[in-house]
């Protein structure tokens, strides 16, 4: 095991290597990681640095749950998402014949979402695609990657490519007011609209539009650290959950294991969110997906719904809609999240022509009462 004067060697090699962080940023850190490591492994164990690293070591506990209109500058931990990497000459070419997104139109300064269905074009999972210093990588959540990984992996011994998990890295989502005032302090350039990935070393940004400009931010651990020690004083930190509400607001689908393999991707809005190329050659579940859109066959729809209940419904559990006396199955929850002030933000799939004024309501929960709530596309 290293001490810690060997530690900080190794630390500073790898930041006085790196230009993404400022000088003045780095030499703040340091003082006061030179009295941390002496004292508790506070920002990442010193395994690290042995390739064999460890989670995060930073509390980031849930605080207040709020909508993205309220939210503070807040950086939250996406503990429970997961990076992929995909590497090789046929990258590209590969995924373009897996994903529903055209591939090929994905720059070095963009990043796509897309679907991943199987044969039957039922969806595993949404997952944003974006370029990294290796290669290709993507983004899923953790409770749907071993089977989607798997999936993808199905073919690929015929093709030069190489799909593997990244857990040496730190994926933190960043929003609130004004947030990028205090990225801008750190990083010398933030993704926009207009070049929404920015990679550099080790370090990769993605900018997103929807609820609110927020951004992903995906490093190292050693990276990790020295970001939170610098902007602590100036955000919030928050966990996963609050991330999970700004999706629900953006109409951004939330794949956990009970849904997937269960819907078309135009019922989660792909179409919508141009994640679904209907030009290109075929890919897993092209003709069934192609004859639902050309055919009408698709009948349902992604919906933001807000209220209230007397419990927070779990991803599979049904949403019923009042209709002629009686309460009837209309849809099926992704993702749900109680906010501070006691409401609900549901992330559900519903017969896409209901109508916005209908009376919904979590299954069989006689306290329940939800409505449809707009999205901005």
């Amino acid at each position: 095991m290293l001490d810690s004067m060997n530690l900080i060697e190794i630390y500073l090699i790898n930041i006085l290597n790196s230009s993404v962080i400022p000088l003045r940023n780095q030499i703040s850190f340091l003082q006061s990681f030179t009295s941390s490591i002496l004292i508790k492994d506070c920002y990442f164990n010193t395994n690290l640095v042995e390739n064999n690293p460890m989670p995060f070591h930073y509390p980031f506990e849930e605080k207040k749950l709020v909508t993205a209109n309220q939210l503070p500058p807040t950086i939250m931990l996406l503990n429970d998402w997961q990076v992929v990497s995909v590497t090789g000459d046929d990258a590209i070419k590969y995924l373009q014949g897996q994903l529903t997104a055209d591939l090929t139109s994905l720059v070095e300064e963009k990043h796509i979402l897309s679907g991943h269905c199987n044969p039957r074009g039922k969806m595993w999972c949404t997952l944003r695609v974006f370029h990294s210093s290796e290669g290709l990588s993507y983004l899923i959540n953790q409770s749907v990657a071993n089977q989607q990984i798997k999936a993808l992996k199905k073919y690929a011994v015929f093709s030069n490519v190489t799909i593997a998990p990244k857990d040496n890295v730190i994926i933190f989502g960043v929003a609130g007011f004004k947030v990028a005032d205090q990225l801008k302090s750190f990083f010398t350039q933030l993704p926009d609209a207009k070049k929404p990935a920015i990679t550099h070393q080790e370090t990769t940004l993605l900018y997103l539009k929807h609820p609110e400009e927020r951004y992903i931010l995906i490093t190292s651990q050693l990276n990790a650290g020295i970001i939170i020690e610098n902007l602590k004083k100036k955000v919030e930190l928050n966990d996963s959950k609050q991330w999970m509400s700004l999706d629900i607001e953006a109409g951004y689908p939330i794949f956990y294991t009970v849904n997937s393999e269960k819907f078309l991707p135009q019922a989660t809005n792909l179409q919508l969110l141009n994640a679904i190329c209907f030009n290109k050659g075929c890919y897993s579940g092209q003709e069934i997906i192609a004859r639902a859109q050309y055919r009408g066959a698709n009948k349902q729809a992604l919906y933001w719904l807000q209220g209230s209940a007397s419990r927070l419904p779990l991803p599979g559990e049904e949403v019923e809609l009042y209709l002629n006396t009686r309460w009837r199955h209309i849809g099926t929850t992704l993702a749900a999240i109680q906010l501070t002030n006691g409401s609900l933000n549901i992330q559900a799939i519903l017969h896409k022509d209901i109508e916005k004024d209908s009376i919904l309501r979590v299954f069989d929960d006689e306290r329940s009462v939800l409505k449809i709530k707009d999205l901005t596309y």
